[in-house]
């Protein structure tokens, strides 16, 4: 059985969980962030506070107070009152008889024996609890393995991606923040290894703040050192966050959500397939259905912030991990949050050795004292490649339905290429949007240069666009605009005018352990890329002077 050693209050005996309380106006949600992030919209960039936001979600009173008073019998305490969303800290004693559950601390934590249930006078007022659960929650993959001659060998440090991604090398964030989202298993990030980072790739140092880390880093794992690295080599100077939360997708979302000091901008490389998120959090009373569309509603009371969220789109293609060996009643599972409609979702490319040389004179330590990546001509990682492959496909719930912002995107596709159609929703939001190098990202485990390694995964991909985005953001605020919040609406507008780099090659009909049955064109199992846009590389990968060039002109 597994152990969950997080939750506690002060006292060992105290358990602490988040109880999602039926929402109003839901409905309304999606009109509203459309009217502030579609950059057409005379309102767009007018966000909302966060008592705005949960006034407008929150239930009523009257309703409310039913529950605190079965609470408050049951001697738990409510800690924080999200509006919608009540934090409950009680004594494992009397939590267990409130929920019919059994509750035992342990050494590493506590265990949880049952699934909790919810008092049927209450369920019409209650969609679910989390954090009353063992379940342990599943990371994109970090990967490193070579299986193609043909791929650059060399490090993708500071003076690859500048190159790549037509990013002005002096240009250094003033003005804006990112921030890295790390769930229960991470341990923490080391800040001697991101300052050698920093130096090796000729950037100033820029720690992460005591103020700025919130929850605990006990020390350095490769997942978490990633993601902060990462998103200080393309977010150069920007103020950095590392934010490692309990429980799954719907706590981190509500805790975010009700924090009045921020990043504008946050990168999570955490996922699981849609219909298999009750395998991942306990489902009492719902299904992975529900559960989805509840983090999807939170996902967009985030956009109504003003925040950007950058996800990894998965490194099992299209079958994703829940189909490693080719299931062929599994050909394809979208990988969520990557498939969430309210998110930036961000494949993975492979640089390859092409001959067209993008770097031939190297001043950073970084490249001087290794090899560097040199060329320009990208590739969408699959396993042929790699040993693994960056996700895509299309959301397969009712929610989900492809948005208007990517509808003649999608429609081109759907219609341009020969596809199987029964085994995926061609009415679903399409997935990746964007997509960045993940192969080779150099990760400094401590203060040495020897401590370099060559790490991969869209758990790289997602934090290089993720400082991407910030760049955007300092860059909106020094000319007096807003910041760019849900980023997919002006992605797309952008990209009708050829600010990305289209990627043509490449297909997901792949895992991480083998390539599904193909025929080099289609398969069951995924799709290819092809010109435009694709649920293998989404719009393509940033061309970051055009961009800005655009904001210039446009906005």
């Amino acid at each position: 059985m597994m152990i969950l050693a997080m939750s506690f209050g002060i006292d060992a005996n105290q358990i602490t969980f988040n109880m999602a309380l039926k929402q109003r106006n839901i409905d309304l949600l999606p009109h509203i962030v459309d009217v502030i992030s579609n950059p057409d919209s005379p309102n767009y960039g007018e966000y909302l506070s966060i008592q705005e936001i949960n006034s407008f979600v929150s239930p009523l009173d009257c309703d409310k107070l039913v529950i605190r008073e079965w609470i408050e019998k049951n001697n738990m305490n409510i800690i924080n009152d999200y509006g919608d969303a009540f934090q409950i800290e009680g004594d494992i004693i009397n939590v267990s008889k409130a929920f019919k559950i059994n509750i035992y601390p342990v050494k590493a934590g506590f265990q949880i024996e049952g699934k909790y249930m919810i008092p049927k006078d209450l369920t019409y007022l209650i969609d679910f609890i989390e954090g009353l659960s063992n379940k342990q929650y599943p990371r994109i993959k970090v990967n490193s393995h070579v299986k193609n001659s043909n791929v650059d060998p060399g490090y993708v440090g500071r003076e690859s991606l500048v190159s790549l991604y037509s990013i002005n090398s002096t240009y250094n964030i003033k003005n804006s923040s990112v921030g890295v989202i790390e769930y229960s298993g991470s341990n923490g990030f080391d800040s001697d290894g991101l300052n050698e980072s920093e130096y090796m790739n000729g950037q100033r140092v820029n720690n992460i703040t005591p103020n700025h880390t919130v929850g605990d880093n006990d020390g350095e794992d490769v997942e978490s050192q990633l993601d902060v690295i990462a998103a200080s080599l393309t977010g150069q100077g920007a103020e950095l966050w590392y934010w490692k939360t309990d429980n799954w997708l719907y706590s981190f979302a509500i805790d975010f959500m009700n924090q009045k000091d921020v990043p504008e901008v946050i990168s999570m490389s955490w996922g699981w397939a849609e219909d298999q998120q009750c395998s991942i959090t306990t489902c009492t009373n719902q299904t992975s259905e529900q559960y989805v569309n509840r983090v999807n509603t939170e996902y967009m009371k985030l956009a109504l912030r003003g925040i950007s969220i950058a996800v990894a789109s998965g490194d099992a293609g299209a079958p994703g991990r829940t189909s490693e060996s080719c299931d062929p009643s599994r050909p394809m599972n979208p990988v969520f949050p990557g498939s969430s409609p309210w998110v930036t979702s961000v494949g993975a490319t492979v640089v390859m050795k092409d001959g067209r040389l993008g770097l031939n004179r190297f001043t950073t330590p970084l490249c001087l004292e290794d090899t560097c990546s040199v060329g320009h001509d990208e590739h969408s990682i699959n396993y042929d490649l790699t040993g693994w492959t960056a996700g895509g496909g299309f959301g397969i719930y009712g929610t989900e339905k492809t948005p208007k912002w990517q509808e003649t995107q999608v429609k081109n596709y759907l219609k341009n290429n020969k596809l199987n159609t029964s085994n995926f929703n061609v009415n679903g939001r399409g997935y990746p949007d964007v997509t960045m190098v993940g192969h080779n990202c150099p990760v400094f485990s401590d203060g040495t240069s020897e401590s370099v390694s060559p790490v991969d995964g869209t758990s790289c991909s997602s934090p290089y666009f993720a400082g991407v985005l910030a760049l955007i953001n300092d860059f909106q605020k020094s000319r007096g605009k807003p910041i760019v919040g849900f980023a997919n609406p002006l992605l797309y507008k952008m990209s009708v005018d050829g600010v990305f780099n289209d990627i043509t090659e490449g297909y997901n009909w792949c895992t991480e352990y083998q390539c599904c049955p193909n025929n080099n064109q289609t398969s069951n199992y995924g799709f290819k890329a092809t010109k435009g846009w694709d649920p293998v590389s989404g719009l393509g990968s940033p061309n970051v002077a055009k961009m800005l060039a655009w904001l210039s002109k446009k906005t």
